[in-house]
């Protein structure tokens, strides 16, 4: 019985570790000419790498294995589709999955596009993710990781979309109600004095609530239009920030490519790709 237990033990845990996907996180390289996005280069894999391994069923190898991988091949695996590289490192790293990518801005819009490329057959599927927004890097990377495990394990929901409401919004809509429950408090005042100065029969309460429904007047006047110009503010930041605070992803269709190189006759060359989709 106890050698039954320790089989059963055994297969389970070798199920467990079979059935975890080996992944390489490479480099991210900025294609645009925007200087703040190079600090991104550094960034973005790392908030990748730490968003990946949050699941069991991901294992993410070691970046100095695959830097020493690199440099003893004298290769960078930025953007590479070449199938027979990837194969190479792939197996020398031990990894099923590579995963590089790349930065840049096309427009207001940064674009963060990560390539995954299946060592076994040269696939390369490209997740992508976009915002007008510097400010939502860390969400960006996120949506990312989340697709790229929904791309590996099936976990999970594929993300397409997500809306943020800015903070200024929720500043504009404050001052709102502040300034328009103070409005109503000062009118409310206001007509509270000329009543009382209405139904005056002294010479001193005349002067007293004459004065104090003109200078009520004059303030709820004021916070009147602090008020309107506050909602005018809060509609104004909700209809423009939904563009600037979104972030919207996609992804291509699987392909592979493979180059061959033919010598044909003494002095020719012929170079031939097929891509396969």
């Amino acid at each position: 019985m106890k050698y039954l237990y320790a089989i059963l033990i055994s297969f389970f845990l070798n199920t467990t570790v079979f059935s975890q996907v080996n992944v390489a996180v490479s480099n991210f390289s900025n294609e645009s000419e925007v200087l703040y996005l190079d600090a991104w280069e550094r960034s973005v894999p790392t908030l990748l790498r730490s968003h990946l391994s949050d699941n069991k069923d991901i294992v993410v190898l070691d970046r100095a294995r695959l830097d020493k991988v690199l440099e003893e091949q004298a290769l960078t695996l930025s953007g590479l589709v070449d199938s027979s590289k990837v194969q190479t490192i792939g197996k020398i790293l031990g990894a099923e999955f590579i995963l590089s990518g790349k930065i840049d801005k096309q427009g207001s819009d940064i674009i963060v596009s990560a390539d995954l490329v299946r060592v076994k057959t040269g696939q390369v599927q490209t997740e992508i993710v976009r915002s007008s927004n510097r400010d939502h890097k860390e969400s960006m990377i996120e949506m990312l990781a989340n697709n790229l495990k929904y791309r590996l394990t099936g976990q999970g929901e594929y993300q397409t979309k997500k809306v943020f409401k800015s903070n200024s919004i929720w500043y504009w809509t404050g001052a709102t109600v502040l300034l328009g429950s103070a409005t109503l408090a000062t009118n409310s005042y206001h007509n509270d004095s000329v009543d009382k100065y209405n139904s005056a029969t002294k010479l001193k309460d005349f002067d007293k609530y004459y004065d104090r429904s003109n200078n009520s007047k004059d303030l709820y006047t004021i916070l009147g239009i602090l008020a309107g110009s506050a909602a005018i503010g809060t509609l104004v930041d909700f209809l423009s920030s939904d563009e600037e605070n979104e972030i919207r992803s996609g992804h291509s269709k699987q392909s592979s490519v493979k180059s061959n190189i033919y010598f044909v006759g003494k002095n020719e060359i012929q170079i031939g790709f097929q891509i396969h989709f």
